[in-house]
């Protein structure tokens, strides 16, 4: 990438490789004087504390379509390593952008379907820690559901050990086969 490429002229001083605009680039950059009016709050951190600044901004373009940059602005150091100048490159992530507001939206709809039925739901990871419960499964245990989420049945204080013991042995016999099974009716201390 450019940044790798200007980090290594200002190691070697070798410009003859590189094209006509990286060369300016650099040129621009090593500029001794800099104009403290037009450098922004975010150029002169970067500059100052000589650490990589990246934000996503979003604009719109002629035609009045919203486009999604992402932007970053790096330090580059001189062979005694002081940072000399900053190089800011821009990405057009608005696919990106579209997808990830996509999926939120497709994961709040399954979330919603989910809650919405009436049987217990639930999804554990292969420790056997609750990853995902639907708004059933706290209802009929009396329990929040951030209460459960990462948490295995032996960290639920509702179950009975019997309770406990059928559904872990469930649970291990269908990551080991694969195969569904059938949970036998969880016991809970305060139905005792």
């Amino acid at each position: 990438n450019l940044h790798d490429i200007l980090r290594a002229a200002a190691a070697t001083g070798d410009f003859e490789s590189f094209s006509y605009a990286e060369q300016q680039i650099w040129e621009i950059c090593g500029a001794d004087a800099w104009d403290e009016s037009r450098v922004s709050a975010s150029d002169r951190r970067v500059l100052e504390e000589g650490i990589t600044h990246t934000w996503v901004q979003e604009l719109t373009d002629a035609s009045g379509a919203k486009v999604t940059f992402r932007v970053n602005k790096v330090p580059l150091r001189n062979q005694a390593g002081e940072v000399t100048c900053l190089v800011m490159t821009g990405e057009d992530i608005s696919a990106l952008a579209a997808s990830q507001q996509e999926l939120a939206g497709s994961r709040a709809l399954l979330r919603t379907v989910l809650d919405a039925i009436p049987e217990t739901v639930s999804l554990k990871d292969t420790n056997l820690r609750y990853q995902f419960v639907n708004h059933a499964v706290p209802v009929r245990m009396g329990l929040l559901p951030a209460e459960l989420v990462g948490k295995t049945v032996d960290d639920l204080p509702l179950m009975t050990d019997a309770g406990k013991a059928d559904s872990r042995a469930a649970d291990e016999y269908v990551l080991k086969t694969g195969n569904a099974t059938t949970v036998p009716l969880v016991k809970w201390t305060s139905m005792q």
